[in-house]
């Protein structure tokens, strides 16, 4: 979704290709479309879990799950990223995503020197709630998807350790940490995994360099 059709789309304004829904789905209906989508990724070999969706199909499961509900793009339903949203801009936050409030211990300029805003991910909203292959039942607040969770304590890792030091007894940092913990984990071991296969294909290589086949 474009920039131009995200703030028209906020405003209340149809825009071409992105009629005005009339009703949308429950939320109900897109947690069940959400976790057919899902189920349909990983029984197809395109991903082997919600990690593996968020990281990098993210922008087609939001596709595929508009599609499994059978509705378009409007001013109440659309697709957004981080790359067309403004997480910085707190007056646009309030007046269009009311129920997206910062947790404890987190400030807007603490977002911008985690460089947040540059973070990339995709999802679909809908009267402002937010889902993903991570939260099929949606969450009011943006900052409550799991995958910013994530980005939130990796960046904070990375520029200012204390700032998650000093916050870690409280259960959403505490959460929000395990979440990263468990998701480097994850990487890890897929890591290591096309490590291994890599390590194989390269033995067979060797092997058929030391006897080609007639």
């Amino acid at each position: 979704m474009s920039t131009q059709i995200l703030e028209q789309a906020t405003r209340g304004q149809e825009v071409q290709g992105c009629p005005a829904l009339a009703a949308v789905p429950d939320p109900q209906t897109i947690a069940a479309a959400v976790r057919t989508v899902t189920a349909r990724y990983i029984a197809e070999g395109q991903a082997s879990n919600v990690l593996e969706i968020n990281c990098g199909l993210c922008e087609d499961f939001a596709q595929d799950v508009l599609k499994e509900l059978g509705v378009e793009e409007g001013e109440r339903c659309f697709i957004v990223g981080y790359d067309n949203l403004d997480l910085l801009d707190r007056r646009w936050m309030a007046k269009h995503w009311p129920g997206s409030k910062l947790p404890a211990g987190l400030t807007f300029k603490d977002l911008d020197r985690f460089g947040m805003d540059e973070t990339t991910h995709v999802w679909l909203t809908v009267d402002g709630r937010h889902y993903d292959a991570d939260c099929p039942d949606g969450v009011d607040s943006v900052f409550e998807l799991l995958n910013f969770r994530r980005n939130l304590v990796c960046a904070a890792l990375e520029e200012d350790p204390d700032f998650l030091e000093a916050r870690k007894d409280d259960p959403w940092w505490a959460e929000s940490i395990q979440l990263h913990m468990e998701f480097r984990e994850w990487r890890g071991a897929r890591a290591g995994a096309a490590g291994e296969l890599n390590e194989d294909e390269a033995e067979a290589d060797e092997e058929d360099l030391d006897d080609p086949a007639p």
